[in-house]
């Protein structure tokens, strides 16, 4: 899908429409081409023009003109405003971009006309639609919007309740502020179910339409898609098969509020959506859902449901739970995540109990939490499972800040015992900078002093690198020698600095006067300054060893 970008001043608008409709010859399949199927705007007309100053759309017929009327075949891309994917998850797979980011007080639309079959007096279309509004400061009339329009031809009178018009606004109901752009508000995937009953016979236009703010600075598009699986009734898991332990009576989404009866509406069973039966009921059972909309979310509805016994299995098998790293995520669509299911089902993804708020990425998951995945088999029978993903930010593990080791001894850092946490699985690099880019040769036998750094990463792919400070010392000089000539510590004895000929030791008073200065320390001190004996007292020495090795000091006795 190619989109311009002029301006950074945007309205858009992005609708799902999943139609479920009969085409005019037979009452149990959809009209031709409904949800784009074919990949083109067949059977569909397609319109373009202008919004003038006062407000008002001038469309005329055309062929479909790329870049306002697009196809959109495959996609798994997100709206940069609202974050909602752009081909929408309750959709057939096909949708079209209806407008684009031009700001020339374009207009475009999309309409389908059809006729319910005569047989037909529960028909019911359900659309799902997602909005993404800039808020310009301009008058309704000027504004860029977003309208449906649901009409019946036969009788040339407009059906109210499957219309709707959005003008952009700060204050439209159901609409949050865009977390990248304090500017612009949208509202995510929402659906509207229009019921039809009594409609049978009669031909239906839905027309859908978007255009620019009248000052060429705001724009709108859409996305549209069609769901061409009808069913004679819009309340899904209406079948139960071998191994269902219940059934979840689940009716159109988008309705304020829910009720269930029994057969002749003489008792209400349940409010809200979905309606759970355990155990399921006998084959055959009849039940009546009414619902109530929102405002401009649909029609009020009585709709029937009849369930129904298959002998077709369903096992669904799901995993209890799955972790991985924030980095990559958690695909809880890979097949292992259901092995040992029922041939041929289908899934589905959610994020929530009640199958209401769909999962967007279910192969990217990056966020600790229970999803459900619902499975289908090929007669409508459901099952759902939940499946708990746990999301690692790093991991649990340390290592010991500090290693020391007395020359001649080198530091190992590939010592098990210096690490502690959850070290399961873990695998170890060893590097000399933290970017984790310059090996470290031998880091069982590091001799020389500084900072490396151990790389971990487990099993999930979490990993992790951690410093470690190397240090390399001598063992601590004595500290007090004897200078009176009794052959006993007459001087002060550092055998470990043979092993440093370019090391320099220093000897000051306790006031700061230098009393020795050695390179090398081939001649022990003796206790003397220029051939004089020096005072009982104590001293304070500083020795550096090279320029690898960091200088170390201490205080040291003179005694008689």
């Amino acid at each position: 899908m190619h989109m311009c970008r002029k301006h950074t001043t945007l309205i858009f608008f992005f609708i799902l429409l999943s139609v479920k409709i009969f085409s005019q010859t037979d009452s149990s399949a959809c009209p031709p081409n409904n949800g784009f199927e074919m990949g083109n705007f067949d059977y569909w007309v397609c319109a373009a023009g202008t919004v003038d100053g006062g407000g008002t759309v001038h469309l005329t017929p055309t062929q479909a003109i790329n870049g306002r009327h697009t196809i959109i075949a495959t996609g798994t891309g997100t709206d940069r405003y609202g974050n909602f994917p752009l081909l929408c998850p309750y959709g057939s797979g096909k949708s079209i971009q209806l407008g684009n980011d031009n700001v020339g007080h374009e207009a475009e639309s999309v309409s389908y006309t059809f006729v319910i079959p005569a047989n037909r007096d529960d028909y019911t279309i359900t659309y799902y639609y997602a909005a993404v509004l800039q808020t310009p400061n301009h008058q309704p009339q000027e504004q860029p919007k977003f309208v449906g329009k649901m009409f019946n031809v036969t009788d040339g009178v407009d059906i109210d309740c499957g219309s709707f018009e959005f003008v952009a606004s700060r204050n439209i109901p159901g609409f949050q502020v865009s977390p990248t752009s304090d500017s612009v508000v949208f509202k995510p995937w929402s659906p509207v179910t229009v019921n039809l009953h009594g409609y049978g016979g009669k031909t239906i236009t839905m027309e859908f339409i978007t255009n620019d703010c009248v000052f060429q600075r705001h724009f709108g598009y859409a996305y549209l898609d069609v769901d061409e699986n009808c069913h004679a009734s819009p309340i899904t898991g209406t079948t139960y098969c071998t191994g269902n332990t219940s059934v979840s009576l689940t009716g159109p989404y988008g309705y304020a509020q829910y009720e269930w009866y029994n057969a002749d509406k003489s008792q209400l069973l349940a409010t809200g959506n979905p309606y759970v039966i355990k155990p399921p009921p006998a084959g055959n059972t009849n039940y009546i859902l009414h619902v109530l909309p929102f405002d401009g979310g649909g029609c009020e509805a009585t709709l029937p449901a009849i369930v129904s016994f298959s002998p077709e299995p369903l096992n669904l098998k799901v995993i209890d739970s799955l972790g991985s790293c924030a980095s990559s995520g958690v695909d809880i669509t890979s097949a292992f995540i259901t092995a040992g299911s029922t041939a041929g089902l289908k899934y589905q993804y959610y994020t929530n109990p009640d199958l209401s708020s769909i999962l967007y990425s279910p192969n990217a998951i990056r966020q600790t939490g229970i999803y459900y995945i619902k499975a289908t088999n090929k007669v409508d029978c459901q099952d759902v499972k939940p499946i708990k993903v746990i999301i690692y930010d790093k991991l649990n593990v340390a290592v010991k800040p500090l290693l020391t080791a007395f020359y001649p001894h080198t530091v190992d850092i590939t010592d098990r015992s210096i690490f502690s946490g959850n070290l399961a699985g873990i695998t170890y690099s060893y590097w000399k900078d933290i970017a984790a880019t310059i090996t470290l040769p031998n880091p069982e036998a590091i001799g020389n002093n500084g900072t490396y750094y151990i790389k971990m990463v487990n099993y999930l792919g979490c990993e992790t690198v951690l410093p470690v400070k190397v240090e390399i010392r001598i063992p601590p000089p004595p500290n007090a020698f004897s200078p009176n000539n009794d052959g006993i510590h007459d001087t002060w004895e550092i055998p470990q600095l043979e092993l440093f000929p370019e090391c320099t030791v220093d000897v000051y008073t306790r006031y700061g006067r230098q009393v020795y200065h050695s390179k090398g320390y081939n001649k022990p001190w003796d206790g003397k300054l220029d051939g004089e004996p020096l005072p009982i007292g104590t001293y304070y020495f500083v020795i550096k060893l090279n320029n690898i090795y960091p200088r170390f000091s201490g205080f040291l006795s003179l005694l008689k």
